[in-house]
């Protein structure tokens, strides 16, 4: 008659297992899943921020983003971006290259500038293509 109690512990037992290995599962994968966030799609590549974002490690002024390759990509990544001050007034178009070589799907970049007084980042683009990099590197 005490079998009851044997198979509701042992499904009590089984869940709490569950949500422990869930929990687990969720805090070790740090990059945010795109559909927590917004995602933006661009030709051969899917983006969004990466949050909660660290503290600028190359950059001045930086944002972390997610690059995700929806098209295989064998040149180089240029991330084109505005930024602009306090009162959202323009301050510079930047383009940020990865190369090929350094560029991982779907890892955290540091995207940045050194230019004075940024306050706001806006990806434009996200291209595979090749261009040079016109942000200033303070490491």
């Amino acid at each position: 008659m005490d079998v009851w109690k044997i198979g509701a512990s042992l499904c009590a037992l089984t869940s709490c297992i569950a949500l422990i290995a869930q929990a687990q599962l969720n805090s070790a994968n740090p990059v945010a899943s795109p559909w927590e966030h917004d995602k933006w799609s661009y030709e051969y590549f899917n983006a969004w921020w990466y949050e909660p974002s660290p503290d600028c490690s190359i950059y001045e002024s930086c944002v972390f983003l997610v690059i995700e390759e929806r098209v295989a990509c064998s040149a180089d990544v240029l991330v084109s971006f505005t930024v602009s001050d306090d009162k959202d007034l323009f301050l510079d178009s930047q383009t940020h290259v990865i190369t090929a070589s350094t560029f991982r799907s779907g890892e955290v970049v540091e995207v940045g500038t050194d230019s004075a007084d940024v306050a706001y980042f806006a990806i434009d683009d996200i291209a595979c293509s090749t261009g040079g990099d016109t942000t200033e590197r303070s490491v």
